[in-house]
């Protein structure tokens, strides 16, 4: 029983390592993501662009299964004409994903680290997103700018309130924005919840809720051996999420920054099966599409997690 319960204890023993210590403040990756939106923001605006969800939920305000201030969040961006709007959206979703990528994998050359961004722009979720008119583009600049961006970052916390687990700093400043949530709009999360049926009766939904308890016990089983690095934690929270689709696998595309040479390639190609297999592929088991959440979570053991963890790297 001793020798079975190490690897637990290792594993606890480093996440409480990291989750003690304090990232550091990287402002620039996600200030320059705002910049270069903007300046690639009329390139985009010339594309051919659906926006499904960025129109119907979005701009009609039609978001009550969103935390309360997610309407604040994107006001600016609704006041402007539909299509302007998801035009930024789209540019941030596409600038956002390569700078942090880049900065993840600043430990190594200038072309490998080209090319990990342009691995993660060339995947089916970033076309999901595109096509669909998401805004998980500005949910990861809130990433970029821990801990202060955790309110951006918390839009959709099913998914990205995972991260907060992997520092103290992080948790605090996520139960300090849920609580000031609360005493100003009252106990919205029962809203919230209650979206969650219609949520997942959606025909390509892949979260346990739709696949089967299986795959949330799975993440149960791989979430106390994540340590202490976000992308691991959130890729097993993945799937303890009920409701989840293919396209939300785009906030786990920077982990492409963490690996090197094979394994990266061999993660973009999971990346590739996990979007495929959740339509297009049509007769293909469903469960492939959480391949991509598997294969990061495997991949990411040992890897450097953040900004603090490849600076440390690069001085040694």
């Amino acid at each position: 029983m001793k020798m079975s319960l190490a690897p637990l204890a290792v594993s606890i023993k480093r996440a409480w390592s990291g989750w003690l210590q304090a990232e550091s403040f990287e402002w620039r990756p996600a200030v320059g993501s705002l910049i270069g939106a903007m300046i690639l923001w009329p390139l985009v605006h010339r594309l051919p662009m659906i926006g499904w969800d960025w129109y119907y939920w979005f701009f009609s305000n039609r978001i009550d299964f969103y935390p309360p201030w997610t309407e604040i969040l994107l006001a600016p961006f609704v006041w402007l004409p539909w299509r302007t709007g998801l035009s930024f959206m789209n540019s941030l979703l596409l600038v956002s994903l390569a700078i942090f990528v880049y900065r993840i994998a600043d430990t190594e050359a200038v072309p490998p680290r080209l090319l990990a961004s342009a691995l993660a722009l060339l995947t089916p979720q970033v076309f999901m997103n595109l096509y669909l008119g998401s805004i998980e583009g500005l949910m990861l600049v809130g990433m970029m700018f821990f801990p202060a961006g955790v309110i951006l970052a918390l839009i959709k916390p099913n998914l990205t309130g995972w991260l907060l687990l992997a520092r103290r700093q992080w948790m605090l400043w996520g139960a300090g924005v849920g609580l000031l949530s609360l005493v100003i709009w009252g106990w919205w999360p029962a809203e919230t919840l209650s979206w969650m049926e219609p949520l997942t009766d959606k025909s390509l939904a892949i979260g346990w809720y739709n696949l089967g308890w299986p795959i949330a016990l799975l993440g149960a089983l791989l979430l106390p051996f994540s340590g202490a690095h976000p992308f691991r934690l959130m890729a097993a929270g993945f799937l303890l999420t009920p409701y989840l689709m293919s396209n939300h696998a785009y906030l786990l595309l920077p982990a492409l920054g963490c690996v090197r040479g094979w394994m990266r390639v061999a993660l973009w190609v999971t990346a590739w099966v996990s979007g495929l297999a959740a339509g297009a592929l049509g007769s293909a088991p469903a469960s492939l599409a959480i391949i991509f959440p598997l294969a990061v979570w495997l991949f990411l053991a040992g890897k450097p997690s953040w900004f603090l963890a490849a600076k440390e790297e690069r001085r040694q």
